[in-house]
């Protein structure tokens, strides 16, 4: 009697194809990891250029001094207002109602740090009633900027000196 072997496995064909798969969704997954961080960066200055913007536009609408103080050991970012005695106050972000404070510990900005935080050698900015920079009360600001980092990337913002205007490089 004869017996019948029957070999199990797969073909070359079988494997071919798994490999080709394999390699396709690679290309896909690896570029896409790559741009996480450029895109948490740009998500990060894209937010930080909205809460400058932010401080201008209510200065303007409430008439008051607005400060934007940036502090590199807590990596935050908040936005206050002059009261009437000349102290200041935290506004409520316009969303959330609570103090408006940005915070780059958050995991939304995962791998991103405030650096070289420099208005004029100080690290807040005010705005005036007609959204004018300053470097202090009655001190035009002559220069200002913000480098967010990541690990390979970073990304300037750049307050201009009397019209205010903000870029990212």
């Amino acid at each position: 009697m004869l017996q019948k072997y029957r070999q199990s496995g797969f073909t070359l064909a079988e494997i071919l194809m798994v490999v080709v798969i394999l390699a396709i969704a690679a290309a896909i997954i690896v570029p896409a990891m790559a741009d996480t961080e450029e895109f948490i960066l740009n998500s990060a200055a894209i937010d930080l250029n909205n809460a400058l913007t932010y401080a201008q536009t209510q200065s303007i609408a409430t008439g008051k001094i607005h400060r934007v103080v940036f502090s590199s050991d807590d990596q935050t970012v908040t936005i206050q207002i002059q009261n009437n005695d000349l102290s200041y106050g935290t506004i409520k972000h316009p969303i959330t109602k609570q103090d408006y404070q940005m915070s780059f510990g958050e995991p939304s900005y995962a791998g991103i740090a405030m650096e070289n935080i420099d208005f004029d050698a100080g690290d807040y900015l005010l705005y005036d009633g007609m959204a004018r920079p300053y470097s202090d009360v009655g001190v035009d600001l002559a220069d200002g900027s913000v480098e967010l980092t990541g690990k390979e990337l970073s990304r300037k913002i750049t307050v201009q000196p009397v019209t205010g205007k903000i870029t990212i490089e």
